[in-house]
């Protein structure tokens, strides 16, 4: 099998720099399940951007994103980000994104600037995308395709090879992108869906890929504390739009508004001093919260919870990795042919703690500067001539063993209690020891096992807290 331009992950990094890339050449998107089956679909708030009001500025935005993450950015990739907030925007409307015409406020904000569309704006965002690209004939969609490892040669990668319907099969490309997503499942409590493993994470590391940042990963202060796998988000609109966060004696004790690792610390301050936590939107009508939040409201009623007459538990989750493959601005990571986007990739947008909503944005931003430098060296790509496939043997694929499953809950169980919200060295090392004594048979498992000692590492090897990495002695 070949193409031209390989991406693995069809979030909305992915398939907008699909999008753009059909026009240069033939593009392949592998999917670990179905094309609108990663974390874009379950992104709630929606996206920010600035556009030319009166009141509000891309300054204003490049401001909140260093405070918010600690000052540890990036700063001329925040500058990117937010100077062509206008234009990603424009992009998602020319494929036929409809956002709402009001704007949301969400924690770290000065200002309403985040676009949506309701409380669903990246299930409707994916399923457009998806849609555009199921016309465009330049794009090949290959679904339930478990990428396994890149094909390196002389120190470049050529592509993948990844498992499919009981064979393993490999993919030539000229050019080879990860669009993999983060890795929540290390977790036991994330928002993130099943096959957030660290996939794209881990090929890239075992390929000579530079890891950065990987001690910060952000937890979401407000997820509805029922049993789930994933848990579900409450989305940060919702306190934007003004809900309370109080603790079982009805005491507010932390600004609703404050950056997410913030409130996160506090809530989990809380719960440790054995108090339970709720969203409290009881003072809204019920009316406005199902017109404004219909898919949460919905959600919450399937959990026996009204939103407008209920205390909403919640709880911190792992939700987002600030860190991840280490690339440029224009997204090269340190392996020759291959690019990172999205969350898999480090920019160093983000900094220590993610800005809320800046995500969405970051894909969209970063999938163009990748075609815009893919576009400018078209000719030499074309030029170079691809390795003969036979010298690719295929890196198997190991299904789960029995095994498997009591080392991926050791896993999430020890990265919940050691290396969460608050961390203390000794926890850490002793985390670091259990997880290094872990062999476990399965792919994906093993995908698990060696992002999770990557985080634990980083964060033992950061002595001083910053952002959403908190060290308490």
């Amino acid at each position: 099998m070949q193409t031209d331009f390989l991406i693995l992950g069809s979030g909305i990094a992915g398939l907008s720099l699909a999008l753009k890339l059909a026009n240069l050449g033939k593009v392949t998107i592998l999917t670990k399940k179905g094309i609108t089956s990663g974390s874009t679909g379950l992104a709630q708030g929606g996206i920010a951007g600035v556009r030319n009001f009166a009141e509000d500025s891309a300054q204003n935005h490049f401001d909140d994103t260093l405070k918010a993450g600690a000052y540890h950015n990036n700063s001329e990739a925040v500058h990117l980000l937010v100077e062509q907030g206008e234009r990603a925007l424009k992009d998602l409307e020319a494929w036929g994104v409809k956002f709402d015409f009001s704007l949301h406020r969400e924690g770290g904000h000065t200002y309403a600037r985040i676009f949506h569309i309701a409380d669903e704006t990246g299930r409707v965002v994916q399923e457009i995308l998806a849609d555009e690209i199921g016309k465009n004939v330049n794009i090949t969609v290959v679904e339930n395709a478990f990428a396994v490892d890149l094909l390196v040669k002389d120190d470049a990668v050529h592509g993948v090879s990844f498992f499919i319907a009981g064979e393993n099969v490999s993919c030539l490309a000229r050019i080879t992108i990860l669009a993999t997503g983060g890795a929540g499942q290390i977790y036991a409590k994330t928002t993130n869906p099943r096959v957030i493993t660290g996939d794209g994470i881990a090929m890239a590391a075992r390929a000579g890929a530079v890891l950065k940042d990987m001690e910060f990963v952000q937890f979401h202060p407000t997820a509805l504390d029922r049993p789930r796998d994933p848990l579900f988000l409450l989305s940060e609109a919702l306190r934007g739009a003004g809900a309370k966060i109080v603790n079982d004696a009805g005491v507010q004790f932390v600004d609703e508004m404050a950056p997410r690792d913030i409130v996160a610390r506090a809530i989990f301050a809380e719960q440790k001093a054995g108090k339970k936590v709720f969203l409290d939107f009881r003072h809204e009508k019920e009316a406005i919260l199902q017109k404004k939040f219909p898919m949460i409201f919905e959600n919450l009623l399937s959990f026996g919870l009204n939103l407008a007459h209920d205390l909403i538990p919640i709880a911190p989750a792992a939700h987002f990795f600030c860190g991840g493959v280490m690339t440029d601005l224009v997204g090269k990571t340190s392996v020759p042919n291959l690019f990172a986007v999205g969350e898999v990739a480090c920019t160093g947008v983000h900094g220590a703690n993610r800005l809320a909503s800046n995500s969405l944005l970051e894909g969209v931003v970063f999938a163009d500067q990748i075609f815009s430098y893919i576009n400018t060296r078209e000719k030499e790509i074309f030029a170079a001539k691809l390795p003969e496939e036979i010298a690719f043997p295929a890196a198997h694929f190991h299904p789960e063993e029995k095994g498997d499953l009591e080392i991926r809950q050791k896993i999430q169980e020890l990265m919940q209690r050691y290396v969460g919200v608050v961390r203390r060295p000794s926890e850490l090392d002793m985390a670091l020891s259990e997880l290094e004594k872990l062999q476990p048979q399965g792919t994906e498992t093993q995908n698990l096992l060696l992002v999770a000692k990557s985080v634990t590492a980083a964060a033992l090897a950061r002595k001083e807290s910053l952002g959403c990495h908190f060290i308490e002695s």
